[in-house]
């Protein structure tokens, strides 16, 4: 209770901090990553379109820390107004398992919108002398190999990975997209787990490899050609709701006028394109639709998290 009771008081002092005053028709999409790749850079796909079609601003807000709290409570906090909104993905449903959250997900935050499901994919250091994922095993026994993840399902899989290679394998946990990648990058870690939109920048610099994919049905080059983890150990299937959220006092006529504007930029043909180019597809459709996603997503890593020895069974 004590250490639940300071947790909701630090969180509220963080929550607190000054922030830019922004005008009464501007609307936030608050992402709890920092910049970069990943839910960053769909977020501003999202962002440039919803301004056309609100005719008022919109703007991306980055509040990264303590695997995606932050942010989502300062969305849950928030003004029931409509303005400010969160864009998540699987950490928010790992969170919802593992009791990270001074409140509920099911009930504090009301789905808006889901934008789109992300493929997973094993990539490694390029210097790593392996071409296969057998090779990987091997070496993973004679000199174990470090995997870098953001907190959520990546942090999952990485743990997941350790258990399945042994205690050499370690897992090494980074406040964002940006410091795992160029981590990867130096060779500082040897692994690691991402999606397309993040994979996009990272593949031409030459300085990694696609290994595998974690996710069945993967049908575009470059990916089309990888072997799947699950043939090797059957339940490692990784797949990443992303949606967006805002809080559950959200009057439902907001709510639903949010998902209309939403659903006419997720049709529009440019952010079609522009997320296909972060190797995303649009999804749109009914709050219904979110919320039989994360009920499924919680389940899921209910189960995994305690596996992989992140939660507490």
């Amino acid at each position: 209770m004590c250490t639940r009771l300071v947790r909701s008081v630090l969180l509220r002092l963080l929550l607190a901090a000054p922030i830019c005053v922004l005008a009464d028709d501007t609307l936030r999409i608050v992402v709890p990553y920092g910049p970069g790749p990943g839910l960053d850079a769909v977020a501003r796909i999202l962002a440039k379109q919803l301004s056309v079609v609100r005719g008022t601003p919109v703007i991306v807000d980055n509040r990264p820390g303590a695997g995606t709290v932050i942010g989502t409570e300062f969305v849950h906090h928030a003004k029931p107004d409509g303005k400010t909104v969160l864009l998540n993905g699987s950490a928010l449903a790992l969170g919802a398992a593992n009791n990270s959250f001074t409140f509920n997900p099911m009930t504090g935050l009301s789905p808006i919108i889901q934008v789109s499901d992300a493929d997973s994919f094993l990539v490694i250091h390029a210097g790593l002398p392996v071409k296969s994922l057998s090779e990987l095993i091997a070496l993973s026994t004679s000199r174990g190999l470090n995997c870098g993840a953001v907190a959520g399902q990546y942090e999952i899989a990485c743990r997941y990975l350790h258990s399945l290679l042994g205690e050499n394998h370690v897992t090494v946990v980074y406040k964002g997209v940006g410091e795992a990648t160029t981590a990867l990058y130096s060779g500082e870690v040897d692994l690691m787990f991402a999606s397309k939109s993040m994979l996009t920048p990272m593949l031409p610099t030459g300085k990694v490899r696609l290994l595998a994919a974690a996710t069945p049905g993967v049908a575009d080059a470059p990916f089309a050609d990888l072997p799947l983890l699950k043939k090797k150990w059957p339940d490692f299937v990784l797949s990443g709701l992303v949606a967006l959220y805002t809080g559950s006092d959200t009057p439902p006529e907001l709510v639903q006028n949010l998902n209309r504007q939403l659903n006419q930029v997720l049709a529009d043909p440019e952010v079609k394109q522009s997320l296909r180019s972060l190797g995303l597809t649009a999804v749109g459709g009914p709050p219904s639709q979110v919320s039989q996603r994360l009920t499924q997503d919680i389940r899921f890593f209910s189960t995994k998290a305690v596996n992989a020895g992140i939660a507490k069974p």
